[in-house]
């Protein structure tokens, strides 16, 4: 029987009280505007039929088993209900799993309410034994899509009808017997089931290093049963979602986790799950974690050596090249990046014009979209007439909720490349110091001086500067232009700005 019920749960504004049949004629009104349904189908309920279904939920679920958890969202300051949010609890193999759902009465969205009451459900449930978060959203809802990105989950290739699972792992799986079992839990990476692991089971090496092995498999060499998950395929472990390790010398089909001859570490390179190779960049990337890992095991006296770094793997593999040249196709002149900003402004009410300052450093200073995001008043130097200057000390690059100390969707770093404390100085023409004084003078910044932020004053997401910049491609661009690839990606700015610079 499902044990959990729900609670009171409060947020910075929000109160999420358990659904009383009471709440029905004050959510009727809530409810009440047909743009709900786009995505969803239907049509609102009448009062009669809101007050017969909320009775319905508050009664439970039939099956004892499943568990109906539903809140109405009241705007504190407001006193007034604006919404709900509902959870869907339900037992498989590996755990009770969480759906999710949300919806905002349309005359309180765009303010971040969406977001902060489904951020406190999450944060909720993960006190309760709940070990998958899912919702299920509408491929063209990108408002729905940016909550979930915000929330942590991540786009499945599952689906239910045409909305796409979202998931997010909010504990590790309990792992298969190793062999390994003088391992601290702390140094084993243990398999996923496909899912991204645990935030305190993930991250950088050493703290956060990880090795495992599972009975039976591992490679042919005398490591103690190494590296099954290694050799055998990930499945979008710590080496990422969507990847799976396979052996290229063909003897193993590591994806139906099937034994048919001795597999070799030293072998495998990665795929994406429809089986085509995956990008340089990214198998860089997940070997170096690995590596890594490997390494501090070593340093431990977990193993005699590094696999690999073994002659056989630098005698049949090469590592494949990285790509690093520019497409001149997506580079645009300075007339196209004025014009592109100046389009920017005409976007949205304010969401347009708080960019423009934005994509402008990343034309003009060459920023970087993680040093961008991170720009604070005290690193500008910003003089009423010539050039300027941007002291850079810090990045905040995107990685997700599951992999930060603080659960926050950005990790607070050094600049790329350099060490912790290295500062660059960035001189700046006088277009982007006149941007920069006029965006402080109009929107301000944030308590801890940044200069960019989203509407709830958190740093900027990708989802949101990457369809604000699509939005301003197609402004801006003929229809020719936008099947090209001229500034496809708000990246290209900066390739953009080397040009007009040199």
């Amino acid at each position: 029987m499902n044990a959990i019920r729900a609670e009171g749960i409060t947020t910075r504004r929000l109160d999420l009280l358990p659904l009383r049949v009471e709440h029905a004629q004050e959510m009727a009104t809530v409810l009440s505007d047909p743009a709900l349904h786009t995505f969803i189908g239907g049509a609102p309920d009448t009062p009669q039929a809101l007050l017969a279904r909320y009775q319905r939920l508050v009664a439970g679920s039939p099956d004892p088993a499943v568990g109906w958890l539903n809140w109405v969202i009241r705007l504190r300051d407001e006193a007034c209900l604006t919404g709900t949010v509902q959870a869907t609890i339900s037992p498989s193999d590996h755990g009770p799993v969480a759906e999710i759902a949300w919806v905002v009465g349309t005359p309180w969205q765009r303010r971040g309410i969406a977001t902060e009451a489904a951020q406190g459900l999450v944060t909720w449930l993960g006190r309760q034994p709940v070990q998958t978060v899912i919702a299920h959203i509408h491929p063209e809802h990108h408002a729905s899509a940016a909550v979930a990105t915000t929330l942590g989950l991540t786009p499945t290739h599952q689906r239910q009808g045409v909305e796409i699972r979202w998931r997010r792992r909010m504990r590790p799986m309990t792992p298969p017997s190793t062999g390994l079992d003088n391992f601290s839990p702390r140094h084993r990476l243990t398999q996923y089931g496909g899912q991204q692991p645990d935030a305190r089971q993930s991250g950088r090496v050493p703290q956060h290093g990880h090795v495992a092995a599972e009975q039976g498999r591992g490679p042919c060499r005398p490591v103690p049963r190494l590296l099954s998950i290694g050799t055998c395929g990930f499945g979008g472990g710590m080496l990422g979602v969507g990847s799976a390790w396979r052996c290229t010398a063909g003897r193993c089909d590591h994806r139906r986790r099937t034994r048919r001859g001795p597999c070799r570490c030293d072998c495998w390179h990665a795929t994406l799950i429809d089986g085509t190779a995956a990008a340089p960049e990214y198998y860089q990337r997940r070997r170096r974690v690995i590596y890594n890992a490997l390494r501090y095991a070593v340093n431990q006296g977990r193993l005699k050596e590094n696999p690999l770094d073994s002659e056989a793997l630098m005698n049949e593999w090469a590592q494949p090249d990285v790509d690093v040249a520019v497409d001149p196709r997506s580079v645009g002149n300075p007339r196209q990046v004025t014009e592109a900003l100046i389009a920017c402004s005409y976007v949205g009410r304010r969401q347009g014009p708080r960019f423009v300052a934005f994509f402008a450093c990343m034309y003009y200073a060459m920023l970087r979209l993680t040093e961008d995001s991170r720009l604070r008043r005290a690193d500008c130097h910003l003089p009423q007439i010539g050039w300027g200057k941007l002291i850079l000390k810090a990045s905040a690059p995107e990685v997700g909720k599951e992999y930060t100390d603080n659960g926050e969707l950005h990790d607070e770093r050094g600049l790329k490349g350099r060490t912790k404390k290295a500062v660059r100085p960035v001189p700046i023409p006088p277009e982007l110091v006149t941007q920069l004084r006029e965006h402080i003078n109009r929107f301000g910044v944030v308590s801890d001086g940044r200069l960019f932020r989203s509407e709830s004053g958190r740093l900027v997401p990708k989802s949101t500067y990457s369809r604000l910049w699509k939005k301003v491609r197609e402004l801006k661009l003929s229809p020719e232009q936008l099947a090209s690839p001229l500034m496809r990606r708000p990246y290209d700015l900066r390739h953009a700005g080397v040009t007009w610079r040199l």
